[in-house]
């Protein structure tokens, strides 16, 4: 939070706050309560180029592009072990076979 007094708002895109000029990003109300990192995303406005906020992905866009663990799971089947269950029936008996 900055004082009222030492900030003005020159435009819809830029203010000044301590003689320093700063660009302004439009913040949605799904923001506002978002207590991780926004990050400014340039949209274009009616022909004017604007700047809104968005919640910063690029923790969760990290994890899915990186590559998987190896699974240790190895099914029996390949390693020949089998169980009476697992076994396919005969195609003359399978009732399910067309």
């Amino acid at each position: 939070m900055i004082p009222e007094e030492d900030f003005r708002l020159d435009s819809d895109n830029h203010a000044t706050w301590r003689d320093c000029h700063w660009k302004v990003a439009w913040v949605p109300q799904r923001c506002w309560l978002h207590e991780g990192r926004l990050v400014i995303q340039p949209i274009d406005y009616q022909g004017q180029p604007r700047r809104i906020s968005v919640e910063d992905t690029s923790g969760i866009r990290a994890k899915v592009e990186s590559p998987r663990a190896k699974s240790e799971f190895i099914p029996i089947e390949p390693l020949g072990h089998t169980s009476p269950q697992w076994q396919r029936a005969d195609k003359d008996n399978d009732p399910y076979q067309s």
